[in-house]
């Protein structure tokens, strides 16, 4: 899975640095890879708020990625509560949050049963609003759900790389 996680995130990153007028924010793992090595120094190290941040034409985006590769049902619990309040925290000062998740997987006979479709496997994101995806009840989000409540992220196919630009015309609910 890590590896589909790294994936997601390059394909994101390359995504938004070809759109000249996006200034990212990237928030490296690296408290992670300290606290490994100096496991005494863990209480000094506040935790990373979320992935990335993106600020374009005055408008601020906290992302955090998450990736499905073993079923078609995505669980909140994958975020971390510091991540959850961060990103509603960029929301409160008028920024924007999302969760990005990423289902890639191949899909066995019942999947594309249940799907109803003939392909072998997916790759589709979706970008996910953190206050309508906290405000819901549910706690585990089908890929059905997502179709229906969230805005899938389109892939070019050619150039590898997600239309970011629906990021910024997605109202956020409040």
């Amino acid at each position: 899975m890590a590896n589909n996680e790294n994936e997601f995130r390059k394909i994101f990153l390359d995504s938004a640095k070809s759109v000249k007028s996006i200034h990212i924010v990237d928030i490296p793992d690296d408290a992670k890879r300290i606290v490994a090595i100096h496991p005494e120094c863990a209480n000094l190290i506040a935790e990373k708020a979320y992935d990335l941040g993106l600020l374009r034409k005055g408008k601020y985006l906290g992302i955090e990625l998450k990736n499905e590769s073993r079923n078609l049902t995505w669980n909140i619990s994958e975020l971390k509560p510091h991540q959850k309040r961060n990103l509603l925290h960029a929301v409160k000062c008028g920024g924007h949050g999302f969760v990005l998740v990423r289902f890639k997987k191949a899909l066995s006979v019942r999947d594309r049963k249940r799907l109803n479709t003939k392909k072998f496997a997916i790759d589709i994101a979706f970008a996910c609003d953190i206050v309508k995806l906290t405000s819901c009840k549910l706690t585990s989000f089908s890929i059905e759900y997502m179709l229906e409540n969230f805005q899938v992220l389109e892939l070019n196919e050619f150039t590898k790389k997600y239309d970011l630009e629906i990021l910024w015309k997605i109202s956020p609910k409040k």
